[in-house]
Order: C-alpha cells, then structure tokens, then sequence
C-alpha cells in the first residue's frame, strides 16, 4: 500500500494516478494531518483517506473508498463504488457517488448529498462512527439533499427502523431503486436526520414523522384516501409516509 502523510499546514495532494509501491499492494494510505487539506486519491485503486484536524475536502475515486473527515467542516466525496464516508466533528457536506454507500456526518449540522439518478440505495447513519459504534451523532439541523430532483417530487417510506428517501420517477415501477435509507430513524434521537429538501430547496421537514401534528396526521390521511400503489424495498411493501413540507431556503 502506498502511504502518504501531510503536515500541519494545508496540504494539496492528487493521487489520482499515482502508481502501487510495490508487489501485491492494493491501494492507498493518506493521512493530512492537520491544517485545511485537499486530498484526492486514486481514481483506479482502494483508498484510505484521513483528512485530519482542519477544514478539509477529501476526494475517493471509482472503486470503494474510505473517507474520514476528522475534526473541522469537511467535505467528502466518494465517487464510484460503495465507499465509507464518516464526517467527524464539524459541520460536514457527504457526498457518496455513484455506489451503495455508507456515509455518517456525526457530530454537527450536515448535508447528505444524493442523486437519484446514481444507482444504489445509500446508508445515513449519523449516529454511528467509522467503527459502527452508537452515540457519535448530533446535531439540530441534518438533511438530505437530493440534487437532481425538486422538493415536490421527494417521496417518503418506512422500512421498518429506518426511513427511505427517493423520488416519484423511482418508484412509478413500484420498486425503490434509488435514493437514501436513514438507519435508525425511527427509534428518534442523534439517529434523526431532521429535513429532506431538493434542488429547489423546497422538501419536508422530517422530525413531524417521529410526532405527527394535527396537521400531518390528515395530509397523509387524505394522501392515503387518494392514492395507494404498493411499493417495495427488497423484496418487503414499505408504508408511504408524509410529512409536512417545508421550504428550506436557509440551508441552500
């Protein structure tokens, strides 16, 4: 494994096509240490990236990667494969990529990115550290931001603990595809992710699931009276869900 290590001061490092160090190296090592670093691994091979102490961006590339933020407002960016995104302290922006991904922001208001148009289901788990531990999460302000679809179009689902995000054109075959599940959920605390918005900025606020208002509990009754087609998610019909919108313009 190829093994780079930073300084203190903000480190600028592509790594994009560096080469294997020796005979049956797989991958790459990279540590920034402290100080605001730039980090971009290897777009060909595994990465392991710790950005460190500091306001980082840390940059996987088409295999599957793991990304740690470390201390500061990070972003991390996973691109191809089914990375391993964990934020650390800081309010951290978590990009997953193309892939079935893993991404936990922690500690701070953070920003889940995702597509809908990238294939795969990924996982939010705030809540949890690199290493799958409880009690890493918080926050009064995380959400879900779907980049290529509008608030509106944003569709809501229980799967048992957890809570699905996707949107209208995923579900029209009566599968869910494509979008966020946000692990635990539904059992409250730092599991909670709080809003769901779209490009638009327009999206739901989620926490009005975990207590309905007078409010949400008859717009989804009157939701359900109008329309119900069974949708699935592995295999298993998921219950829709409505919270009440929100327009979310002071994230965005």
């Amino acid at each position: 494994m190829a093994v780079w290590t930073g300084t203190s001061g903000n480190d600028l490092i592509d790594w994009s096509t560096h080469p294997l160090d020796g005979t049956g190296d797989t991958g790459h090592s990279m540590n920034g240490l402290g100080g605001d670093d730039q980090i971009k691994g290897s777009n060909t091979l595994s990465n392991i990236i710790d950005g460190g102490a500091g306001n980082d961006r840390v940059t996987g590339g088409n295999v599957s990667d793991i990304l740690l933020g470390g201390d500061g407002n990070d972003t991390l960016v996973g691109n191809g494969g089914n990375d391993n995104l964990t934020g650390g302290t800081g309010n951290d922006v978590l990009d997953g990529g193309a892939g079935s991904d893993v991404v936990r922001g922690n500690q701070g208001d953070d920003e889940y990115q995702i597509r809908i148009s990238n294939a795969g289901i990924d996982t939010a788990a705030d809540d949890l550290s690199a290493a799958n531990a409880t009690g890493f999460g918080g926050g009064t302000a995380d959400y879900i931001h779907v980049l290529d679809s509008a608030g509106s179009t944003l569709m809501l689902y229980q799967n048992g603990n957890d809570l699905l995000v996707t949107n209208a054109a995923d579900v029209a075959d009566g599968v869910i595809n494509s979008g966020v599940s946000i692990y635990n959920f539904f059992l409250g605390g730092n599991n909670v992710i709080e809003y769901a918005i779209g490009s638009d900025g327009a999206g739901y606020d989620l926490r009005t699931l975990l207590s309905p208002s007078p409010q949400a509990q008859a717009a989804g009754s009157q939701a359900a009276l109008a329309d119900h087609t069974s949708v699935s998610f592995g295999g298993q019909e998921v219950q829709q869900l409505h919270a009440l919108p929100l327009q979310h313009d002071l994230l965005i």
